[in-house]
């Protein structure tokens, strides 16, 4: 989940949990969009300390 906006082809930061802790790092989408604080996302990959995601609606109208 987004906890902080990304803007259009900036970074914002992501909270997601692992295990035992919950860590915070920086985030950047990987269509170059914005994604509002609050939506879900998905993790493509973490780089460099930034994870690189995409919205998870995107992906469920892949799927579907």
């Amino acid at each position: 989940m987004m906890a902080e906006n990304n803007t259009a082809g900036g970074e914002g930061m992501i909270r997601y949990e692992d295990v035992d802790s919950t860590p915070v790092v920086r985030a950047r989408d990987i269509g170059s969009g914005a994604i509002a604080a609050g939506q879900e996302i998905c993790i493509e990959r973490i780089e460099d300390g930034v994870a690189h995601v995409e919205l998870w609606a995107l992906i469920e109208e892949r799927l579907f």
